[in-house]
């Protein structure tokens, strides 16, 4: 990299951490790099800095470049909140257009929420700043930015103005997804095909998310807009429902919405494949587990983590929000009998925490009862316990150390931390490397597949549709809203595959019926010639008795 040169989200990421008291061997750990490496970076970072003007110098001070500005995934059409892996995971695919680069200006300015615009003379208090933070999910606020940042990097690639964009820019924005390309010149979607309808969908709001924040802040700015675009307003007030009168955006033009019509339309008609999460199987769910060393208290909050993240189905983030208080036993008593109830305060469907939202989990002593997830769960609280944690996060970072300890506790001291989303999906990284799940057993070429924490939503939910479970049990247990698109697809898919198997089943009993009849044909005439072959013998032997007469 030369000092000309922007550096990446990743270099920034760690000049942010070494300026915020990391050391270089602690930098070179965590991303996978060797010390001269790490120094490089750096060097090559303060001297950028240098170079670049007060006013258009990214904000160091803010969140990580690489972690809280996270891209968001869209599997099966539900947006994932599981942020990338960290540099030093061997699986990670990085892309280098989402981390070189951080918009600035006004472009900027529509990421935040710009208190200060609306409350100039500071009249807010700290709670009252507080409630407006927490009134959207922190994954949706790095969705966003990720997204609106993509916009804006094309548009200054190609020497547009972003905002406020033309529905032409717009246009031809949903176009470039179809023929963008990484560094190596193949397609930027998964599985080198074109991105996915659903991610230009996701793009297209982030887009529009700005554009009405950008007008409502900017008055002015909105009235200059309809002078110069007399339609748009007719074509606001036109809108019905909650649409109507609502601010406007580039992505509500009539050409731009039929553009995304016949992309997707186009997208389908070449067979591409949605990015669907890793389905797993009850083994290799167990065969996950079992890669967790139980004589550590990283080991056993792991196993109990992945435990309950398959048998509720629950989000990243609705697991990693979880306290002691959210876990109550409802049956104790008889090991087969027992019930534990898993109260989520907020969930996707559920952002206000105005209902009730819940998932039980039962003993399983059948399978695997060393793994079961209520003795798991026994363990990780004793363990907590022991270390003086008896109340607050389920899930706690813990910091590992090679020493026994003396008293015969597991190895490792736990944190007084919550653990973050992006942990919990190192983990089912690490998980599915070493068990081998992450081998995609329908690639010849022996390549990996993508093993992410939804998976284990996958995993709830067609399990218990196969064992006769409701879409209704299936949407209450996983957090799902009633009659989700998401949940139906798994029943259709639960459906053919119970009609594939029992046409399977029929195909194989006519077969061996026609094998059978087959068979018994055979031996009938078989049969049949030994019996006239016997009568001939016989024949020829009477008439040499009787002398040919």
């Amino acid at each position: 990299m030369t000092t000309t040169t922007a550096p990446r989200a990743r270099d920034l990421a760690l000049y942010q951490e070494h300026e915020a008291g990391f050391s270089v061997r602690d930098l070179a750990d965590d991303y996978g790099l060797e010390l001269r490496e790490v120094r490089q970076v750096l060097a090559d970072v303060e001297a950028w800095l240098a170079t670049v003007p007060a006013e258009q110098r990214p904000d160091l001070s803010g969140p990580s470049f690489l972690v809280e500005v996270a891209e968001a995934e869209v599997v099966e059409g539900e947006l994932v909140d599981d942020p990338p892996p960290t540099p030093s995971t061997a699986l990670v695919h990085e892309d280098e257009q989402r981390k070189r680069w951080t918009p600035t200006g006004k472009a900027a300015a529509a990421l935040a929420g710009q208190l200060e615009r609306y409350d100039p003379q500071g009249r807010l208090t700290a709670i009252a700043k507080m409630f407006y933070d927490k009134g959207e999910s922190q994954s949706t606020v790095d969705t966003m930015r990720f997204q609106w940042m993509r916009f804006c990097l094309w548009c200054y690639e190609h020497k547009l103005d972003p905002l406020p964009a033309d529905a032409v820019t717009v246009h031809n924005w949903i176009g470039a997804h179809w023929e963008m390309r990484d560094v190596e010149g193949k397609k930027r979607g998964r599985k080198g095909q074109p991105y996915s309808p659903n991610t230009v969908r996701l793009s297209l709001a982030a887009i529009a998310r700005a554009h009405r924040r950008y007008f409502t802040q900017n008055p002015a700015e909105l009235a200059r807009f309809f002078s110069e675009n007399p339609g748009e307003l007719e074509a606001a007030a036109a809108r019905k429902g909650r649409d109507r009168g609502a601010l406007p955006t580039p992505t509500a033009h009539q050409y731009v919405t039929q553009a995304m019509k016949g992309y997707a339309k186009e997208w389908y008609k070449h067979g591409f494949v949605e990015d669907v999460a890793a389905s797993i199987t009850v083994d290799e769910m167990y065969a996950m587990v079992r890669t967790c060393d139980l004589n550590t208290v990283w080991g056993i909050r792991d196993a109990f983590l992945m435990r309950l993240a398959a048998d509720t189905g629950r989000r990243n983030s609705e697991l990693m929000s979880l306290d002691w208080v959210h876990l109550k036993m409802l049956v104790t008593g008889d090991a087969e009998d027992e019930l534990l109830e898993v109260r989520i305060p907020l969930s996707k469907t559920n952002q206000d925490g105005s209902r009730s939202d819940k998932a039980y989990v039962s003993a399983d002593t059948t399978l695997h009862p060393e793994l079961d997830t209520l003795k798991l769960m026994r363990m990780w609280k004793a363990v907590c316990a022991a270390q003086g944690f008896t109340s607050g996060p389920v899930f706690r970072k813990v910091r590992g150390t090679g020493q026994e300890r003396k008293d015969g506790q597991p190895r490792g001291v736990i944190r007084d931390e919550r653990m973050t989303r992006k942990n919990y999906q190192d983990i089912v990284a690490q998980a599915a490397h070493l068990s081998g799940v992450d081998i995609d057993p329908g690639d010849p070429e022996g390549g990996y597949r993508r093993c992410v924490p939804h998976m284990f939503r996958v995993f709830m939910a067609r399990r218990l549709l196969a064992a006769g479970g409701t879409i209704g049990q299936v949407c209450d247990q996983g957090g799902w809203s009633r009659n989700s698109p998401v949940v139906l697809r798994y029943d259709r898919e639960a459906d053919a595959e119970r009609a594939e198997n029992t046409a399977g089943a029929m195909i194989r009993a006519a077969e061996l019926r026609r094998r059978e009849a087959k068979k018994e044909s055979a031996d009938k005439d078989a049969t049949i010639a030994k019996l006239s072959g016997e009568v001939a013998r016989l024949t020829a032997e009477l008439r040499r008795v009787t002398g040919g007469g």
